[in-house]
């Protein structure tokens, strides 16, 4: 059973390489990539990549562009035959029914990890890995790019593998697990994030309390007013034997 959506988002689950995703853009394909786990699912992406290559051995007329499983699993038998015929293995490894049925089902990492291997193979370049102790940059989706639980449920009920149960009981069950993952995750980010949960209302009387400090000091010195000048003058000072003397000479 695939893994329930609404947990958190990663990188190397959700997104090509930067070099990967240049290389499919130049390919100029039928269809942009926005979401490699849906986009490469039905292999019909898939097969206008190797078609680049593999003009002769692969006609896209008998690729069909459906979501259906029997669309998928159909277009995906013409790419294992035409794997195994030409002894085609991506990043050396040979392609899996597992690893075909992980793309169809749209599984997490499954889609990117197969593009990342083509990429290698056609190419004959490396996908970039991060330096050694370093781990890149945090990602996170956008608090306004979140799935909202309603969203999470309808992604998982298209599910393919999920279509295909006929017992309402077990689709109730699978959509109830799919809304307890998409909980779990929001409790998580709440505990990491706790000022993303902060009301606006609170959030706003919070800046206004800071510019209200800020502005405390200048505030302050208006209040005072303007500093008059003050002007010292040198005054010299006389001795008192000094000043008798002077008077006898007079």
């Amino acid at each position: 059973m695939a893994a329930p959506a609404g947990g958190p988002a990663t990188q190397a689950n959700r997104s090509l390489h930067r070099d990967v995703l240049k290389w499919v853009q130049s390919l100029d394909l039928a269809l942009p990539v926005k979401n490699p786990r849906r986009d490469f699912a039905n292999g019909v992406l898939v097969a206008q990549i190797y078609s680049r290559t593999y003009e002769a051995d692969i006609s896209m007329h008998g690729f069909q562009n459906g979501n259906s499983l029997k669309v998928k699993r159909d277009n995906w038998s013409q790419l294992k035959r035409f794997f195994r015929k030409r002894g085609i293995c991506p990043g050396g490894k040979p392609v899996t029914d597992a690893e075909v049925e992980n793309i169809i089902h749209a599984r997490a990492g499954a889609a990117v990890s197969f593009v990342h291997r083509t990429y290698s193979l056609l190419t004959g370049k490396q996908v970039r890995a991060p330096r050694a102790g370093s781990t890149g940059p945090a990602v996170t989706v956008p608090a306004y790019a979140q799935p909202t639980a309603a969203r999470v449920v309808y992604e998982r009920s298209r599910d393919p593998e999920v279509e295909l149960r006929t017992d309402e009981g077990e689709r109730a069950g699978v959509m109830a697990a799919a809304l307890s993952g998409h909980k779990q995750s929001l409790q998580r980010q709440r505990e990491e994030q706790p000022e993303r949960f902060v009301p606006t209302s609170v959030r706003a009387e919070r800046a206004a309390r800071a510019l209200e400090a800020q502005r405390q000091p200048h505030a302050v010195a208006e209040e005072a007013g303007p500093v008059r000048a003050v002007t010292v003058r040198q005054v010299r000072v006389r001795r008192l034997g000094d000043a008798e003397g002077g008077a006898a000479g007079a």
